[in-house]
């Protein structure tokens, strides 16, 4: 929270090369394969891109794509109501990372990554699960 904190504070500042520096710090500080990735990185890959440091952002968005994937295929391996129980909210939770992966591939411009997101992510998009 400090560091996305931080990097708001920096960017409304206007000092978007900091910003994105303490974006890069925090992926290097922790790593997916340490801390999974989910759409509290967001943040953190929109400073990048703020920062005009899309070849960084688009890394960390694929990462978070992946992981995306992941997540929303162990959902829709549930029981209804195994899912309806236990996990709706987190589903939900997840749904909002799809949203987000896919706007933000948009804005990065790069139309054969946002077709790599689309073709990850887009089976997903549906209205979100009712607890």
């Amino acid at each position: 929270m400090t560091m996305m904190r931080l990097c708001a504070g920096l960017e409304a500042q206007g000092d978007k090369e900091r910003a994105g520096n303490v974006a890069a710090k925090f992926f290097e500080s922790f790593p997916n394969m340490n801390f999974q990735y989910d759409v509290r990185v967001m943040p953190f890959i929109q400073t990048l891109m703020a920062a005009g440091r899309k070849d960084e952002a688009k890394k960390h968005l694929k990462i978070l794509a992946i992981e995306t994937e992941d997540m929303m295929n162990f959902y829709n391996s549930l029981s209804p109501e195994d899912l309806a129980s236990s996990f709706a909210s987190d589903k939900n939770y997840t749904a909002s990372a799809v949203r987000e992966i896919l706007q933000r591939s948009k804005e990065l411009q790069d139309p054969e990554f946002e077709k790599e997101m689309q073709t990850l992510l887009s089976k997903f998009q549906s209205t979100p699960v009712n607890n």
